[in-house]
């Protein structure tokens, strides 16, 4: 059973880790320990268990890269959604079809993957 002290510094750290400054003491931390061999293992078997749970989706990603490392395709700096100009990402609607992408901003990918009725994945949808 949790002392009052412990369960009021449990209520605090809560609410700090969803704060600004807490996300930003969060991120520096597991930066800090992907550097750690023991970071860098728990990294590797990430992203082995993505493989193999998503080949498709690891395999059109590759094809994008190798198209942009041979010249195929130009990755542009302006979102085609919000027109910004920022680093672009490169969105599958079909991993079937892997040059068939979309390009854009980082802020737009997460509202395309993350919101089911944004507006935004409504006219990605559009022929």
């Amino acid at each position: 059973m949790k002392t009052e002290k412990q369960q009021r510094l449990n209520e605090y750290y809560l609410k700090y880790k969803h704060t600004e400054s807490g996300k930003k003491a969060r991120r520096r931390a597991e930066q800090k320990y992907k550097k750690t061999p023991k970071g860098q293992e728990v990294q590797r078997i990430a992203n082995r268990k993505k493989k193999l749970k998503f080949p498709e989706k690891i395999k059109a990603q590759n094809a994008v890269h190798d198209a942009i490392k041979r010249g195929k395709l130009d990755r542009p700096w302006v979102c085609e959604l919000c027109k910004a100009e920022v680093f672009i990402e490169a969105h599958h609607n079909d991993y079937a079809k892997p040059l068939e992408i979309v390009w854009v901003c980082a802020a737009c990918h997460k509202k395309l993957h993350f919101h089911k009725n944004s507006p935004i994945k409504a006219v990605i949808s559009a022929p």
